[in-house]
């Protein structure tokens, strides 16, 4: 974060109990759209107050990269890196320290991504089961 002058719990935390899964999805697809040297100077300055629509404006939450894995994953104190907005490529996914993920890691990856929006899915369709028979 200090090298990057980014922190997402930085920045969640400037949000107080109104930070969702919705401005981080949107903050994604946002410096996606941006590229990488973009992002990495345009995300320090961003904020709760940030006039661009951002947080706002719904378009930001379709994804800007087909099956974005990163839009799917739970978040960690390592989504404080701009980096792990990028492929070692520079084209956009999660870059680690040694370069990029071999084929297998990224074939893993994208499993952990098909199988996290499944369950979220069979959350939502249960909790709609519940909600239906509780009312």
């Amino acid at each position: 974060a200090a090298a990057h002058g980014f922190s997402l719990a930085r920045l969640r935390g400037r949000f107080g109990g109104a930070w969702t899964d919705y401005h981080r999805i949107r903050l994604i697809n946002y410096l996606r759209s941006l590229g990488p040297e973009a992002a990495r100077q345009r995300a320090p300055a961003l904020g709760p107050d940030d006039a661009s629509g951002l947080w706002t404006d719904e378009a930001w939450l379709r994804p800007v990269r087909p099956d974005d894995a990163l839009l799917f994953e739970e978040e960690d104190d390592e989504c404080d890196r701009p980096e792990h907005l990028q492929d070692a490529d520079g084209a956009g996914g999660n870059a680690t320290q040694g370069g990029g993920l071999g084929p297998d890691a990224r074939a893993l990856e994208e499993e952990v991504a098909r199988l996290r929006a499944e369950l979220a899915s069979s959350r939502r369709l249960l909790a709609d089961v519940l909600g239906d028979d509780a009312g």
